[in-house]
């Protein structure tokens, strides 16, 4: 989704549990690090409660989330049950498997972007039938599409159509 992200921390590399997934796994330090985070995007995405349960079970699923051929299924399971062996991935009592402080992560941010939707969707449901009548109106100078007439709402479709107008693409790059 647009603006969603996962805190990662510039300690990351030199957290002595990806240390030790590194070791275990014989990679180097950027492609560990870079795979955990790749599990964190696809529990944010998929599994926002941080359960990765579902992934542990399959190998294909693990291939993709990884990038890597699913010819490789063996080490993506192997990198996941090293992930559970160095306590980046938690066992809980009902036999859930959880990334490790994913509520300390993530959570407080997926509460955050929770209110701001529900805050979002009451605004619309509040201005569902509030239409301005000019760019610049004020409070006293709104009117609903029931007392609008037709040229007033033509209007508006048009302004609406001139104002969706996407600006022209900027290169960055040299020409």
């Amino acid at each position: 989704m647009k603006n969603d992200w996962v805190p990662v921390s510039p300690d990351l590399p030199d957290d002595p549990k990806i240390l030790l997934l590194q070791a275990e796994m014989k990679w180097s330090n950027m492609q560990t690090w870079s795979s955990v985070v790749l599990v964190w995007f696809w529990a944010f995405r998929f599994e926002p409660d941080g359960d990765v349960t579902d992934l542990g079970a399959n190998d294909i699923a693990l291939c993709q989330v990884l990038r890597i051929s699913k010819k490789q299924a063996g080490v993506a399971r192997r990198f996941f049950e090293t992930m559970r062996k160095v306590g980046l991935i938690e066992q809980t009592t009902d036999d859930r498997l959880i990334i490790y402080e994913w509520d300390q992560r993530v959570g407080k941010m997926l509460i955050a972007k929770e209110h701001a939707r529900i805050r979002q969707q009451r605004q619309r449901e509040r201005n569902a039938n509030v239409t301005r009548t000019s760019r610049d109106c004020h409070a006293g100078e709104e009117t609903t599409r029931e007392e609008m007439t037709g040229d007033e709402m033509k209007r508006e479709g048009e302004e609406n159509q001139t104002s969706k107008k996407k600006p022209p693409k900027r290169s960055f790059l040299p020409s």
